[in-house]
């Protein structure tokens, strides 16, 4: 018998991999994030991690550690606490809530009798990744001021680490030096990972993060408090809500409490770019539902798909009639006094299709109506070019174009759209390897005229940080959550000199 094996001298010349925002939609309400938000990212939802940051650096700082040293600290601390909160403090067992970073994982590899390969580096370990959770706070711990970076070892940054934290994290800290934790330190470790909101790190930090107090605060720390400032306001102004999409859009995106509230008006700029955030936001989310839901329609087909069959499917769920008409029927944007109104949630009730490509035209409305700094963040901040692909002018000289033509013809244009925004924003991020071969990172490939998909796209919107921004809040004691919702606390309204 004989078996054939190959051809093989010609490998395939371009291999497909996935990209994470293939429309390139995003960048402006990231853009804007970044500014508003500094110091805390998607992320950073551990307060205590931030807290045991500014002790190491302290500590490294103290003990001239190199940055392997200091790597090594972090990955020893870090499986620690992740290990410690599995305990339980009441029985001592392992039915803790877990609920600190890579507690998941270790739960596991004790599960499999490997509690001796936590810490090590490399796979079967609390995180793969070399540097552990650090990567993450990196960034943010620097720009807070807790930590300094010296040829990647960790030193004392700006904000000196107060002694009653450092003397939190000793029990911890004089393990680590000398080797991993064992089972027997973990009676030592638990408090730390289960300290409460009257943990002696709370309020030093909730100090830095919230910027009170008469110290020498950057115009970060400043930006932090003032955003800190208009999310607690917003969720007083509404209050039984546990969304914070909806109370950011409620609070601040729309209506006239940025003209008529104290706490806004004293935020001025600052409340106002959060408006024109949020409000591109919900433009935003617009695209990456159209794109999640075509991708889906060629992943679902049993065969690769032209162009004319991706025309076909989106005029089937776009209603008949003039393009004209449909425009005019969108509901209002602007209320009887001219400021904004939520016209995106009079939406509900379409289809999801026919309520993404209305919400890019209400997106494009707005920029008649809005001014200042809301007009700027929603555009993406005032270094953002005048015009790119898909953005609302873009969609505004679109609908100005198909004014003579029918709403059908006007989605099979934004199809179009997509499709060339996603070849190029593919061949924008194409490489070729070490080995010669081309990657394009794409989910939805094209060859010879016929659209497939490699995989689902995310049809979720984007965060702009808020629900971190507000767990870490909860963890410092200026916010509160429970069945009803978010609330700011009495200590809350004290710090951040709220009503």
């Amino acid at each position: 018998m004989v078996s054939i094996d190959g051809p093989a001298w010609s490998a395939p010349g371009i291999s497909k991999r996935t990209s994470r925002y293939p429309l390139a939609v995003e960048a402006p309400v990231l853009r804007m994030v970044s500014v508003l938000v500094p110091g805390i990212s998607t992320l950073t939802e551990s307060a205590l991690h931030f807290a045991l940051y500014w002790a190491l650096a302290d500590s490294a700082s103290t003990h001239q550690y190199d940055a392997d040293t200091c790597q090594t600290l972090i990955r020893r601390t870090e499986s620690a606490l992740a290990w410690a909160s599995l305990i339980a403090p009441e029985s001592g067992d392992l039915t803790g809530p877990g609920h600190l970073h890579g507690a998941d994982t270790v739960r596991r590899l004790l599960a499999d009798g490997m509690a001796d390969r936590i810490s090590q580096v490399g796979p079967d370990s609390y995180s793969e990744r070399a540097s552990g959770f650090w990567s993450q706070y990196k960034g943010p711990a620097t720009t807070l001021g807790l930590v300094a970076m010296d040829k990647n070892a960790l030193r004392r940054g700006p904000r000196q680490c107060p002694k009653e934290v450092l003397e939190m994290f000793a029990p911890l800290l004089n393990i680590i030096v000398e080797r991993p934790i064992a089972t027997g330190d973990l009676s030592d470790i638990t408090p730390i990972a289960h300290a409460g909101p009257t943990a002696p790190f709370v309020a030093p930090l909730r100090q830095v993060v919230a910027a009170t107090g008469a110290r020498d605060w950057t115009g970060d720390d400043k930006t932090r408090r003032a955003t800190l400032r208009i999310l607690c306001r917003a969720a007083q102004l509404q209050p039984g809500q546990d969304d914070w999409r909806r109370i950011a859009y409620g609070g601040i995106a729309y209506g006239d409490w940025l003209t008529t509230d104290s706490v806004f008006q004293q935020e001025g700029g600052r409340a106002a770019a959060w408006r024109g955030l949020l409000l591109r936001h919900r433009f935003v989310g617009a695209w990456r539902l159209l794109w999640a839901r075509l991708a889906d329609e060629v992943r679902e087909a049993a065969d690769p798909m032209r162009r004319d069959q991706l025309h076909e499917w989106i005029r089937s769920l776009m209603p008949e009639g003039r393009f004209a008409a449909y425009l005019s029927d969108l509901p209002a944007t602007l209320d009887a006094a001219g400021h904004p109104r939520p016209a995106e949630d009079d939406l509900a009730g379409r289809g999801e299709i026919d309520m993404a490509i209305a919400t890019l035209l209400l997106g494009a409305r707005r920029l008649a109506h809005l001014e200042g700094e809301s007009l700027a963040a929603f555009r993406g901040g005032r270094q953002a070019p005048l015009r790119a692909y898909l953005d609302p002018l873009w969609v505004k000289t679109r609908a100005a174009e198909a004014s003579r033509h029918t709403t059908r013809d006007f989605a099979a244009v934004i199809v179009d759209d997509m499709l060339a925004q996603s070849h190029r924003i593919a061949l924008s991020k194409l490489i070729v390897t070490a080995e010669g071969r081309i990657e394009l990172p794409t989910k939805l490939a094209e060859r010879e005229g016929r659209y497939f998909a490699l995989g689902a796209e995310g049809a979720y919107n984007i965060g702009f940080r808020a629900e971190t921004f507000a767990d870490i809040a909860r963890q410092l004691g200026v916010l509160s959550h429970d069945d009803d919702g978010f609330a700011v606390t009495s200590l809350g309204r004290a710090v951040m000199d709220l009503p």
